[in-house]
This record gives C-alpha cells, sequence and structure tokens, in this order.
C-alpha cells in the first residue's frame, strides 16, 4: 500500500480508497527540446529545453462492498475532480512521504473501473501542466507555532518579513525552493523615484504618495490600491534565484514598508 494520498484535503484512504504501491509518480517530467537541424552538417544545434507536463498514475482500489455501493461511492468520488458543470478541475496533490508540497493537477482522461470480487480497480491519470511542486503555504505564513507539516529545509519566520525602509539599502531574502520563482512583494508608502532590484533586474515603481502598492509576479500583475495599474511601473519584473537573493531599494525621502509572499517551488 501507498503512503497517504491527498486530493485536495481530502485522504484518499480515509475516503475508502487504497493506494496501490506500484502507482506511478516520475522523478522528473520529459523534457521539449528545441533543436534546429542544418543540411550539411551533422547533428543539430541544440536552443535549449523546458520541462513538459509531469503525469501520474494513481492505482487504486475501492474497498470490497456491494455494486449498488460501490456505484455511489464512484460517484462521489468523481466530484473532487469536476465541477458542478462537469468540467475539470484544478486540485491540489499530495502525497504522504513529502505532505508540505503539492502539485497543481487535473484528471487526465477517462477512468475505467474494473469490478471485480465486489472490489473496483482503477488507474486515475493526474496531470500537472505545471511541473513543479510548490509548497503548501506561502512565505509570510511559515511563523512558529503554525500548524504546519513541514520536513524540508525551510528557514522559519520568513512570514515575519516586514520591513521598514527610511534610506537607500539592501537586504536578503531567501528563496527556500530549488526552482528559480517570481518576487512578489507589497510595498506601502511615500518615496521619489523608488525602485528595487535584484539579480540584474530592476522594477521602477516611480513617486508613492501614500499608495499601497503589490507587485504579483507569478501573474505579471501589479495592483495600486487594489485596482489593476501597470501605468505607474516600468521595468522587468524580479526572478529570485534558489537560496539567498540580495534585494536592492533606492530612492529619496523614503518612508515605506515592504513585505514579500513567496511560493516556493522544487523541481
Amino acid at each position: 500500500m501507498e503512503s497517504s494520498v491527498w486530493i485536495d484535503d481530502n485522504e484518499l484512504q480515509a475516503l475508502g480508497l487504497t493506494v496501490i504501491l506500484d502507482s506511478s509518480e516520475p522523478m522528473l517530467p520529459s523534457f521539449r527540446t528545441n533543436t534546429m537541424t542544418v543540411p550539411g552538417r551533422h547533428g543539430a544545434y541544440d536552443f535549449g529545453a523546458y520541462m513538459d507536463v509531469r503525469q501520474f498514475e494513481l492505482n487504486c482500489a475501492f474497498k470490497r462492498q456491494s455494486y449498488t455501493d460501490l456505484k455511489a461511492q464512484i460517484r462521489q468520488f468523481v466530484k473532487l475532480f469536476v465541477d458542478d458543470y462537469g468540467r475539470p478541475k484544478t486540485v491540489k496533490l499530495r502525497f504522504g512521504d513529502e505532505p508540505d508540497k503539492y502539485y497543481d493537477v487535473k484528471v487526465g482522461g477517462g477512468v475505467p473501473v474494473e469490478r471485480l470480487a465486489n472490489l473496483g480497480f482503477f488507474t486515475l491519470p493526474l496531470i500537472a501542466h505545471d511541473p513543479m511542486a510548490k509548497f503548501i503555504v506561502p512565505s509570510n505564513d511559515i511563523v512558529w507555532g503554525s500548524d504546519l507539516p513541514i520536513i524540508s529545509d525551510v528557514i522559519w519566520e520568513t512570514g515575519l518579513s516586514g520591513r521598514r525602509i527610511a534610506e537607500a539599502t539592501t537586504f536578503t531574502v531567501v528563496n527556500n525552493g530549488t526552482s528559480v520563482i517570481p518576487f512578489s512583494f507589497r510595498i506601502e508608502g511615500r518615496g521619489i523615484n523608488l525602485s528595487v532590484s535584484a539579480n540584474g533586474r530592476k522594477f521602477t515603481l516611480g513617486t508613492m504618495t501614500g499608495q499601497t502598492i503589490e507587485v504579483i509576479g507569478e501573474q505579471y500583475l501589479v495592483l495600486v490600491n487594489g485596482n489593476s495599474d501597470l501605468t505607474k511601473t516600468d521595468g522587468q519584473f524580479i526572478e529570485l534565484l534558489p537560496g539567498v537573493n540580495y534585494i536592492r531599494i533606492d530612492g529619496v525621502g523614503l518612508d515605506v514598508t515592504m513585505s514579500e509572499s513567496l511560493t516556493y517551488k522544487y523541481v
């Protein structure tokens, strides 16, 4: 039997299912390679590769019961994966051997059920279109006393990232994951020619006169006082490398508070 498996917050074993050990959880997804062949030359030019979708196959069995009860349990199980209109919805897939990470997945096709001796055997195909695993909570929720099943090597108290900035300064932000992630942050207050720089990229916020600006890097979105407005900013959205990143804040007459909310990702 496999360790616990959750779909959203529903443990499959608690729903009366058995997840069989030979289920497929790939170490890496396949890759999309970009190459070009040139007539008269050996081999090909390599333009790099990107991860493709990550596919899972969970071999499961419903508990022994009458076929009538089995049919009712199947219908309840299906509701985990489709919305009220019958369309596949995105759910969080977690495994008991790594409970602090999840994948956003959708069901990947038809799921025939083999009925045998009042058991229902089936293979559940799931597809993560984003092949990276994500940490179960954003960084601002990682604080002492929080009830989190953390087994990863993360730095606690990242949730206490709020900092007051009164002059140009450099501070560090740790990306606890193993993949580059966008820098999402919130800044409010006053300052002239305010900018944020890191890892060779610079994001200009211009002059702030008491506004609150939220930069949501994952969605390339900027909110000014809660409203989407890309015209108030300029430059490149910043990326954070795994490990320690040095963030530079520049400007004149600074009186701002700044905090970040990061979703760590893992290959």
